[in-house]
């Protein structure tokens, strides 16, 4: 760019994103840019680099001459421009006289309301402008640089579209009642998208925008973003009005999650019914208290959108039970000309009664084709199911489905029951179906494969069914049921978790064998009791899948053997259009025979062109291995190799002879007299063959070999660079990850036989090179680490269920707040990798989360990225630091009184606190105090002394004992921490310490004490307090107590505390537990279990969930029973 004929040019879309860019770098660009004086149309993206104000002046100066500029879109996410550059940048809009179109991208640049302020009058002057997007979020504008930016929008009078996101900002009430002032000047505004999450804004902000929004008479498109405020009813009320004056909109979103609107929601919907023209409606009102009156009255809104097509309705978490689910499905009758409907309802109470209902009123929805619904954690049993499935049944229109049952009570009628509903919906072609965590056995999953069979136009299909009780019969009526649908052409199918072993289950392969037309089929079986007969049944039945030509087979942690693996091998040497394959076949008891005969059967897939094999911690040796390789030399268009024969034996015991027996294996996929591979990827006993296609000499080459070698590992010694096989040694990760590189070679001639072969490898070089390989944990962050087996721990997800993992200072135990007080410092903190190297790991792992955690990552690490920066390069000095340390120790202070006031506002609450800060000095996250209270404690089954001598000890306990599991929670927590959300609510389940299972509810919050401590940066989280408030289900509840009674009455001569510590003792060495403390005997054990079972029939009058903390009743027959009711 720098060297065309600039000017020249009137289009330009440049992009320097994440290139480490500075206000230094750019100054030969800007040079350029300058000179570009016939530019009409500039797209400049610079985010994510290291852009400050004197970046964004030079940017200025360039821009000041492109006067003829009538398109201009920057993006400046990410960087550091601050008030003084937003002000120069404005200066730069001034002289864009014909601008008409404008997008700003400037979230994230520690923005305030001066920056705002000099942004705000240039845009003033740019009175041509029709379509503007301003993007400012995550800034510090406050309700002054509000003001200002209304000022500006004020004049541009000739706005029709606009875009503006001021999300957590801090404007408050004033600033919103401001910016809506200013609005209403903007008369011609046909589309309007305003985003005000979180800015702390109340009713009176709410009215006064919604009474200027009433002047917009010409909008048709409306977005309106309100996300966790303090809005009540009466904003949600004068919202309502001021929309019922915008006759003229036809699409309207409305998010307003995470308020206090409860009854409002009726108020709103009533007057929504006057937007008699809308045809796209998004209500998100998730965690809003809305109960069953306001559903109802939302019901009823319906009843005026005739012309309604597309709806989205977001009722998570509001307490809408059997009767509120009914009136939805009601009002959902009279939305005759519906074709696309997306509903929430997880974590509400609706029952069976509720799911029948909706079912009910869908079925006059005869107009839908694509419907989403969303039902998890509903307490929907056999009943509620049969009877939504038979409503779906007559929607005949049905194209696209998804339905979420996920942790609900469901068993073999319901599940049945929806299947056959679904078999009437003949034009079905996507389906998603997830029943993750119900009951539904054999007879359910038999059942479900039945009706699902009668869908013969699926094309696509996505049916999860995870720990769900399925055996033999139940896998193999499935699978019967499948193999009807013979249009299918992409199958998803997971039932890991369950119990199919070998008795009948190989007809699941015979089912999916009639699916001829397959094209891509992923299929999770992991963690049953499968054999040699079903592996080789599975494999003989895929093999008359003919038009296979991608496969990803999950058979991790079975029984398959020997037997198996060569019957699998063989049966899907017929599927000859395969070309990717991946199948996990880790932890099998597979040994060389197996390896070589699946090696001898995917030899015949001649097709294949990438191949992923995981095959780690079975019993193959080198014969296996070669037998392996044997068989992939058939495979002449194999391009991609991924290979994992990982076993118990670290490589450092192995000798170098028997090092270089596997490099024979390596040859011998590598002299191919056809097609090479371009890319190996070979992990035998922890080593890593990567191929690399740069600085090879034409006519040499070699293999190089790099490897973190251990400390005692002999190297020999090289005697010819030119024809060796070569390797760098790094030192070990334990030697503080201190890389320094040494090359050493072994002669290639010498190398059993191993031969350099110019012809065929001429311009390929192959890195072998070990993986990490690390006992402890790695850190990537604050607060975020990796472990060994790939799975990502995020310490704001699981704090409260993962205990020694920080070093405990001293304990306290508050007697009259019955809170267990945790304070920690600093320990040594584990060794550091990037997100990159952590990525890099987790793809050598049978993870199944691998995508998720790519996303995950990649999005914390750009958010994070500014926060990082800021702190790494804040220079402190000692008065500072005093400052810091003084307004840190009045937080903690805080912080505690508010506790204790929260304890007696909320007696008997399961909760767990955390309190920490940004520590400038030691440039990171630094959490020094977390506490518990006693009813969750009793819980998860420890009492304070128990807990004391754990920490103390530093060990380690996991409550969460699927990795899995883990690795979700943590991903869901790293995506929604990193969009600054204050409420993040999961659900997962814990095995407590004496060894139950149960599920648990939380509720994590960001919390303000009353003491608001000076922040040196005005950083978000400058300094920390978060409350986690967890919950759990009346019937778990009742089966804990009965479960701890069964281990009591079982032991005569033993306390319950005596018996916990000889039980775990060698375990935990000496760890003294006390997994049940007497309180809480006292309090639940005695008269509890034949109160509960009074309490079976009030709970279905009441419809709701209950947590041990909460029941309170009027009933004097009640009165022992100190359980409250939420």
């Amino acid at each position: 760019f720098v060297k065309s004929s600039l000017s020249s040019h009137q289009i330009l879309h440049i992009d320097l994103s994440a290139n480490q860019f500075d206000d230094q770098d750019e100054q030969e660009f800007i040079t350029a840019l300058a000179n570009c004086t016939n530019l009409s149309n500039l797209t400049l993206n610079y985010r994510a680099n290291y852009i400050g104000a004197t970046g964004a002046s030079n940017l200025v100066s360039a821009l000041a001459n492109c006067t003829n500029l009538s398109n201009l879109t920057l993006y400046l996410f990410n960087n550091q421009i601050g008030d003084q550059g937003a002000s120069d940048l404005g200066s730069a809009l001034i002289n864009c006289n014909n601008l008409s179109n404008l997008t700003l991208e400037l979230y994230y640049n520690l923005i305030g309301a001066t920056g705002a302020s000099g942004l705000g009058s240039a845009l003033a002057n740019c009175t041509n402008l029709t379509n503007l997007t301003l993007d400012l979020r995550q800034n510090y504008i406050g309700a002054t640089g509000a003001l200002k930016l209304g000022s500006a929008l004020a004049n541009c009078s000739n706005l029709s579209n606009l875009t503006l996101d001021l999300y957590n900002n801090q404007i408050g009430d004033q600033g919103t009642s401001d910016l809506g002032s200013a609005l209403a000047n903007c008369t011609n505004l046909t589309n309007l998208t305003l985003d005000l999450s979180d800015n702390q804004i109340g009713d009176q902000g709410a009215s006064d925008l919604c009474s200027t929004l009433a002047n917009c008479t010409n909008l048709s498109n409306l977005a309106l973003h309100l996300w966790f405020n303090k809005i009540c009813s009466k904003g949600i009320q004068d919202l309502g009005s001021a929309l019922a004056n915008c006759t003229n909109l036809s699409n309207l979103a409305l998010y307003l999650r995470g308020n206090q609107i409860g009854q409002g929601a009726s108020d709103l919907c009533s007057t929504l019914a006057n937007c008699t023209n809308l045809s796209n409606l998004t209500l998100h009102l998730c965690d809003n208290q809305i109960g069953d009156y306001s559903a109802s009255k939302l019901s009823s809104a319906f009843t005026n959108f005739t012309k309604l097509s597309n709806l989205t309705l977001d009722l998570r978490i509001n307490q809408i039970g059997a009767k509120g689910a009914s009136y939805l499905g009601s009002g959902l009758e009279n939305c005759i000309d519906l074709s696309n409907l997306t509903l929430y309802l997880k974590e509400n109470n609706i029952r069976d009664e509720g799911a029948s209902g909706l079912g009910s009123g869908l079925a006059y929805c005869i107009n839908l084709s694509n419907l989403t619904l969303n039902l998890k954690y509903n307490q929907i049993g056999d009943e509620g199911a049969s009877g939504l499935g038979s409503g779906l049944g007559n929607c005949i229109n049905l194209s696209n489905l998804t339905l979420n049952f996920e942790y609900n009570q469901i068993g073999a009628i319901g599940a049945s029951g929806l299947g056959s509903g679904l078999g009437n919906c003949i034009n079905l072609s996507n389906l998603t179906l997830n029943f993750e965590y119900n009951q539904i056995g054999d007879e359910g999953a038999s059942g479900l494969g039945s009706g699902l069979g009668n869908c013969i136009n699926l094309s696509n299909l996505t049916l999860n069914i995870r720990s769900n009780k399925i055996g033999d019969e139940g896998a193999s009526g499935l699978g019967s049921g499948l193999g009807n649908c013979i249009n299918l052409s992409n199958l998803t199918l997971n039932i890991c978790g369950n119990k199919i072993g070998d008795k009948n289950a190989s007809c699941l392969g015979s089912g999916l064998g009639n699916c001829i037309n397959l094209s891509n089929l992923t299929l999770n079986l992991e963690q049953n009791k499968i054999g040699a007969k079903c592996a080789s049944g599975l494999g003989s039945g895929l093999g008359n899948c003919i038009n296979l030509s991608n496969l990803t087979l999950n058979l991790y942690c079975n029984k398959i053997g020997d037997e198996g693996a060569s019957g699998l091998g063989s049966g899907l040497g017929n599927c000859i259009n395969l070309s990717n394959l991946t199948l996990y076949l880790k932890q099998n008891q597979i040994g060389d025979e197996g390896a070589s005969g699946l090696g001898s059967g995917l030899g015949n897939c001649i097709n294949l062109s990438n191949l992923t094999l995981y095959l780690n911690f079975n019993k193959i040796g080198y014969e296996g291995a070669l037998g392996l390789g044997s068989g992939f030399t058939n495979c002449i268009n194999l391009s991609n190799l991924s290979l994992c024969i990982k076993s118990f034996t670290a490589n450092r015991n192995l000798s170098i002879k028997n090092q270089l027996n596997l490099y024979e294996f390596v040859e011998k996929i590598l002299k191919r007299n056809n097609k090479q591979i371009s890319k190996l990827y070979f992990l035998i006993m922890e080593v890593e063959f990567i191929d690399i296609k740069h600085g090879v000499p034409q006519n040499d080459f070699s293999i190089q070999i790099e490897e973190q070698i251990s400390d005692n590992f002999k190297v020999l010694q090289c005697q010819s660079q030119k024809n060796s096989l070569c390797y760098e040694k790094t030192i070990s990760i334990r030697q503080k990850n201190k890389y320094n590189q040494q090359q050493k070679s072994i002669p290639l001639k010498k190398a059993n036989g191993i031969k350099k072969n110019k012809k065929k490898l001429k311009n390929q070089q192959y890195i072998i090179k070990q993986i990490l390989n690390f006992e402890k944990d790695l850190q990537i962050s604050a607060g975020l680490t990796l472990s060994n087996q790939g799975i990502l721990k995020f310490g704001f997800s699981l704090g409260h269920v993962s205990f020694g993992y920080s070093q405990t200072q001293f304990i306290k135990f508050l007697q009259n707040d019955q809170i267990f007080q945790n304070h920690m410092i600093d320990n040594e903190q584990a060794p550091k990798i990037s997100v990159e190297q952590a990525l890099e790991y987790i793809l050598h792992t049978p993870c199944k989360q691998v995508q998720e955690a790519r996303d995950a990552l990649v999005f914390y690490k750009d958010v994070w990225k500014l926060l990082f920066n800021v702190v790494e390069s804040v220079e402190i000095n000692q008065e500072s630091i005093k400052i810091q340390n003084e307004e840190f120790q009045k937080h903690i202070e805080s912080c505690n009184e508010y506790i204790k006031q929260y304890v007696k506002d909320n007696q008997g609450q399961m909760f767990q606190y955390s309190i920490g800060r940004i520590n400038f000095q030691k440039k990171g996250v630094e959490i020094i105090q977390a506490g518990y209270s006693k009813p969750f404690l009793d819980l998860i089954g420890v009492n304070e002394q128990s807990l004391s001598s754990l920490l103390l000890r530093n060990q380690k306990i996991e409550l969460i004992k699927d990795q899995d599991e883990i690795m979700r929670i943590s991903l869901i927590g790293l995506t929604k921490h990193s969009q600054s959300l204050k409420e993040i609510k999961t659900s997962f389940k814990i095995n407590t310490f004496d060894g139950f299972d149960i599920l648990l509810h939380q509720t994590k919050k960001q919390v303000i004490p009353n003491y608001q401590a000076k922040k040196l940066f005005n950083l978000p989280f400058e300094y920390i307090f978060c409350i986690a408030v967890f919950d759990v289900e009346l019937e778990d509840l009742k089966n804990l107590i009965e479960y701890r009674q069964k281990i009591i009455s079982s032991q005569k001569n033993l306390t319950f505390d005596e018996f916990i510590n000889k039980e775990l003792s060698l375990l935990f060495e000496n760890v003294e537990y006390s997994v049940l403390s007497q309180q809480f005997i006292e309090k639940f054990y005695q008269d509890n279990l034949r109160e509960l079972q009074k309490l079976e029939k009030i709970k279905q009058k009441n419809e709701i969930r209950c947590g041990y903390k909460t029941v309170q009743f009027s009933s004097n027959s009640l009165s022992q029973i100190k359980v409250i009711y939420k």
